[in-house]
């Protein structure tokens, strides 16, 4: 939210903050409703009977109203309202004292003033684009001919017709920032006109947000030398992880036997008396003694 300052002078300063009701989406326009503060003292029930009050749509614009800031003969009012982008400014404003005859008289103007030093001032002329709000009072200037003043409510004062009205004022350059907007009363009539600031709405049309793309990082695969191959070779054999080398199978021991041994230790025992080598020695020596 943003602070609405309002100053007043004539003989002293009187300095208010207030409220600006809004919302923000970049890049589409808005209306940001911004309320006069606490220097904005005349209630509006003093001049009407049950008018609008609080955050209130009128002529389909936002306003914060509630009390108003009655300017008389060289006061001003400045409000303080910082926004980029604006494309009008909406002006809840009426005059009082109003005679007929001061109908074409030049009562005040609105000042834009903007970030850049630049100012746009709209006069306030009266049956042009400023009116009595008690338009049913009789005598006095009650109508308006330019068609950026609208009516913004109509009600009673007791018994008799009273109004509000919405100046709207076209800013040419959407590429500025408002700084503030400021009502002078320069009326030099000495009947005493005065001008009822009720409410201000800033339309306007916030820039885009630039959107900054986002760029992927390309990784280039970085070539392996020799000397970086052998290097990450040697790591592995000289690393933590050691090489195992499986241990050789031992070789069975093969028990061999000799089958002329053996022999040998057959015929040992048919020599030593083996049944078989008995009965062949006694045929052998019966055979000798029967050829002799």
């Amino acid at each position: 939210m943003n602070a609405a300052l309002i100053s007043k002078s004539v003989g002293g300063v009187a300095v208010a903050s207030g409220l600006v009701l809004a919302t923000s989406v970049c890049g589409f326009a808005q209306d940001a409703a911004v309320a006069l503060g606490a220097a904005a003292t005349t209630p509006l029930t003093a001049l009407y009977s049950n008018p609008p009050a609080g955050a209130v749509t009128l002529a389909g614009k936002p306003f914060v109203v509630g009390n108003f800031d009655w300017l008389a003969a060289g006061q001003t009012g400045t409000f303080a309202a910082s926004y980029a982008g604006p494309t009008a400014v909406s002006v809840l404003i009426n005059s009082s004292y109003t005679a007929a005859t001061y109908a074409g008289y030049k009562v005040g103007t609105v000042q834009l003033t903007f970030t850049d030093g630049t100012t746009q001032f709209v006069d306030l002329v009266e049956g042009s684009n400023v009116r009595e709000w008690l338009i049913g009072a009789g005598n006095t200037v009650n109508t308006v001919t330019d068609p950026s003043n609208t009516n913004a409510w109509t009600g009673f004062s007791g018994s008799t017709t009273a109004v509000i009205d919405m100046l709207t004022i076209a800013v040419p350059s959407s590429t500025k920032t408002l700084a503030s907007v400021t009502v002078n009363n320069t009326d030099t009539t000495g009947w005493g006109i005065h001008l009822q600031v009720y409410g201000i709405s800033i339309a306007y049309t916030p820039p885009a947000p630039v959107t900054t793309p986002v760029t992927t990082p390309v990784t280039t695969p970085v070539p392996v030398t020799g000397d970086q191959q052998g290097n990450h070779e040697g790591q592995h054999r000289d690393g933590a992880s050691p090489k195992l080398t499986p241990k050789p199978h031992a070789t069975p021991a093969v028990r061999v036997t000799s089958t002329t041994s053996q022999n040998d230790k057959h015929g040992d025992a048919d020599h030593r008396g083996g049944p078989g080598g008995q009965n062949q020695d006694q045929g052998d020596g019966q055979h000798h003694r029967d050829a002799v």
